[in-house]
């Protein structure tokens, strides 16, 4: 692999230059590989790599201009890839979930109150908590109620 500076990523992006764009691609997809080895089941972990590689290649073409060289080149791309590998794991662990089903047993908003505050914060954090659930029931749409919740109380991504 040859040594390039931040400007020749740049201006080869820019050409649309094949071997530069063939060496983002395998540069990520080795760094791919290496940071989700423990994460992804071996025996998927070079489809996986491959599918973000390419997915995250064209990311970086898109997003190039967000670049501000205050990193090596390959360390933002490379940022740009593991984050679109655990984005696409956090969706294909939602994928078969439905949110409906998981709100089923959670129909509305709870927080526990804070034990160490005084009693009239308890009971303005009662007040505030309930004022909460009505506004979610009243003013929200079953499809909106069903996001938030979902995305409250179990991290389910959108």
């Amino acid at each position: 692999m040859a040594t390039h500076t931040n400007q020749d990523w740049l201006d080869g992006l820019n050409t649309h230059d094949p071997a530069l764009l063939q060496e983002l691609h395998d540069v990520l997809r080795r760094g791919l590989l290496a940071a989700f080895n423990a994460k992804v089941n071996a025996e998927k972990l070079d489809a996986f790599a491959e599918d973000i590689a390419q997915q995250s290649v064209l990311k970086v073409l898109d997003k190039q201009e967000s670049f501000q060289g205050r990193s090596k080149f390959l360390t933002w791309a490379t940022k740009v890839a593991i984050r679109t590998g655990l984005s696409e794991l956090r969706h294909a662990r939602w994928k078969e979930k439905s949110l409906d089903a998981l709100i089923e047993h959670h129909s509305s908003f709870s927080m526990p109150v804070d034990a160490s505050a005084t009693p009239e914060q308890q009971l303005e954090q009662q007040e505030a908590i309930k004022m909460l659930n009505m506004v979610i029931e009243q003013d929200l749409t079953l499809r909106q109620r069903t996001v938030l919740l979902g995305l409250m109380i179990h991290k389910a991504p959108i």
